[in-house]
């Protein structure tokens, strides 16, 4: 056995993933209803611009709010579930104690408190506070002692959250601004530890200075090969290495599908328009050591083979703005004009990357398998 499988095996690990495990529900409705919204609801997505399609007011605002609910209180309901798994005494305190916590550790003490945005993005602070606040309540001595940890994580909570406000008022973090040539294995590593991310989901690249000056020069000049920033996160990134969000994520799914014999629907269809929340908390790849290469290493090598494209002049460089929820072989061809040549390299980026996850995933079936055997 691997250490990284051993690792995996940890209590604490293991209730993670049996905790989203059981949310799978929520996380299917969830990551459908937020690629709907996106892709064919808001005015700015892919098919309702191709399609011209026109909605009722509200129902964008109705299926942001539900993505909202669900999404954002994601770490709250796998926190919970956690210390349910971890805790034998007081559970209901326990529960009550971390999502308590949890919400005050990260609200602004300034304003009314509204929905806590606590997604996937705050998923390390689950897995950091669960088992502490399970094993406190297990050592509590009787309900005096319970009761009095629960205020006690209540007020550390308001204290953490005011805290954190004060250094948010005080402290500038422009020293934190990363090249661009940082920038992808910054946004990685973050959404692998399950950290807010550099780069949200469909991120609009098209709105950088650098996208707007490659744009002019487009228009003024009729060929592509004189726009002035070749090497861009939106020439390079948004195009080729982030084909189904972060991680390559596209590319998961249909490994997936090759080595299971059977399609992911719901992955594959939040995949294709570059939402990636779903596939990266089912498979799962957030927190998980075995699948941290290929999770860096497939958009890195299609950067890599994207760049070497330009370099050559094999194609011309995205420059025209498309919508960000586009599916995702699609989005260089028609960031291009329609150029044939960028479509080639965006299924060979793909091939790759498929390729580099496959043993990966092969991998994993066969642990789980025989992880079902044993069980048996």
């Amino acid at each position: 056995m691997s250490w990284a499988t051993k690792l995996e095996s940890t209590r604490v690990l293991r209730s993670l993933r049996e905790a989203l495990k059981t949310l799978r529900p929520v996380l299917v409705i969830a990551a459908v209803t937020q690629a709907v919204n996106l892709s064919v609801v808001v005015k700015d997505g892919f098919f309702a611009q191709i399609y011209h399609l026109r909605w009722p007011r509200f129902l964008p605002v109705l299926l942001s709010n539900l993505t909202t609910v669900l999404w954002g209180s994601l770490a709250l309901m796998v926190a919970g579930l956690m210390v349910a798994e971890l805790g034998h005494r007081y559970l209901a305190l326990t529960v009550i104690g971390v999502l308590s916590f949890m919400a005050l550790a990260t609200a602004d003490p300034t304003r009314t408190l509204s929905w806590p945005h606590l997604g996937p993005s705050a998923l390390l602070l689950a897995v950091v506070v669960a088992p502490p606040v399970a094993w406190l309540f297990d050592h509590a001595k009787n309900d005096h002692w319970a009761a009095t940890w629960l205020i006690g994580l209540v007020l550390f909570g308001l204290v953490i959250g005011a805290g954190g406000r004060l250094l948010a008022n005080h402290l500038s973090w422009s020293w934190l601004t990363l090249p661009d040539l940082l920038v992808l294995p910054a946004n990685l590593a973050l959404t692998w530890l399950g950290l807010p991310p550099l780069l949200a989901p469909l991120t609009n690249f098209a709105m950088s200075p650098e996208a707007a000056a490659n744009l002019n020069a487009a228009l003024a000049h009729p060929s592509l090969s004189t726009i002035p920033y070749r090497f861009t996160t939106g020439t390079i990134f948004a195009p080729f290495a982030n084909m189904g969000g972060t991680g390559s994520m596209l590319a998961l799914v249909l490994a997936l599908a090759l080595v299971n014999r059977r399609v992911a629907v719901p992955e594959l269809v939040t995949a294709t328009v570059n939402l990636p929340l779903l596939t990266l908390l089912s498979t799962p790849v957030i927190l998980d050591l075995r699948m941290l290469i290929p999770f860096f290493l497939a958009p890195l090598a299609s950067s890599g083979i994207a760049a070497l494209a330009l370099w050559l002049h094999l194609m011309p460089p995205v420059v025209y703005p498309v919508p960000p929820s586009t599916p995702a072989p699609l989005f260089a061809f028609l960031g291009t004009n329609g150029n044939w040549s960028a479509l080639v390299v965006s299924l060979l980026c793909l091939a790759a990357s498929v390729a580099i996850y496959y043993p990966f995933v092969q991998g994993l079936t066969q642990e789980a398998k025989a992880d079902a055997k044993m069980v048996r």
